[in-house]
């Protein structure tokens, strides 16, 4: 479970020397200024001092920065991102981790299928970005989710999908909500290409916790006609005393909003499908202003196998 505060709470992993080995965004600049490995750029930074910046700032937060991955660090972006979910990191340099863990397990392209529970919002999709580099990666996706995260397929798709997996093979389920943030480091707002003004993400999300404020019916009601969007609300309703009660409401939402999602997921996978494993990777996707690479702020990271053993790999992305 993630009901724990703990989830919300620690720091992050340190660098490491894989980040260079990741595709980076293709709307970015990284190209043409990533030439030298990202270890590199590490000792460079640690050695050099990067005296123009505080100490306060990690080589990791600048390298990233130099890289046109992450906000530059000290602006209010990057402040606002660290202050609403430490810990998360690109989610190209935080790729190149997850895949590495899985070596030990055997997993590859040939015997894994792919599956994703992220919001169906277009943004969380974009060329270079985690959930894009995952599918490059694995090959084929098989999409489990609908608005807002949450695994609408139930218990019969996911069945379904795990049928698909090769023989004496693996499932690997990447889960979880998103949130935007504005270039200026508003939380719950995305400037989206082509728009002149900032919009909600997780509008979904966004749009059931205000129903609960405001309308405690409203256009949600009718189950016929907006089936997820009256799932959520339902969710949500329970927790908004406590949403309410938060210095930072948009926060507490988007962490509500991965608690729902992380306890339907468990609700309904299995491993009846062979003696292959299951990995599970959750967390909250932070969609961040172009050209910058959406975060990740990782919660759930397990592998586990029929009649085995629940493994905790969160310790492998440090």
């Amino acid at each position: 479970g993630c009901s724990s505060e703990k989830h919300f709470s620690n720091r992050g992993p340190p660098p490491t020397a894989m980040e260079h080995g990741c595709a980076p965004p293709r709307a970015s600049n990284w190209r043409s200024r990533s030439t030298l490995p990202v270890a590199v750029l590490l000792l460079l930074a640690v050695f050099s001092g990067w005296e123009w910046y505080p100490a306060a700032f990690t080589a990791q937060e600048k390298v990233f920065w130099w890289l046109g991955w992450s906000p530059q660090p000290g602006s209010p972006l990057f402040r606002n991102v660290q202050a609403a979910f430490p810990g998360a990191l690109p989610g190209c340099a935080l790729a190149t981790r997850v895949l590495k863990a899985m070596e030990p397990y055997k997993l590859t392209p040939n015997n894994t299928i792919y599956g994703q529970c992220l919001c169906s919002d277009e943004i969380n999709n974009r060329n270079g970005h985690l959930p894009d580099l995952m599918q490059q990666h694995w090959g084929t996706v098989f999409t489990l989710s609908g608005i807002g995260g949450a695994p609408f397929v139930g218990k019969t798709g996911f069945a379904a999908f795990s049928s698909h997996v090769p023989e004496d093979g693996n499932v690997f389920l990447l889960f979880g909500p998103h949130v935007g943030f504005s270039p200026d480091g508003q939380i719950g707002k995305y400037l989206r290409n082509g728009h002149s003004g900032l919009s909600s993400a997780c509008g979904a999300v966004i749009a059931g916790y205000n129903m609960c404020l405001h309308d405690k019916g409203g256009a949600a009601s009718s189950h016929n006609h907006d089936m997820q969007e009256s799932w959520l609300k339902s969710k949500i309703e329970p927790r908004v005393p406590e949403i309410q009660k938060s210095t930072s409401p948009m926060v507490e939402l988007s962490k509500a909003a991965y608690e729902i999602v992380e306890d339907e997921t468990l609700s309904i996978i299995n491993t009846n499908y062979g003696s292959g494993y299951l990995v599970l990777f959750g967390g909250i996707v932070i969609n961040m202003p172009v050209p910058l690479q959406d975060h990740f702020l990782p919660l759930h990271f397990t592998i586990r196998s029929a009649g085995g053993q629940i493994i905790d790999l969160m310790p492998t992305l440090k």
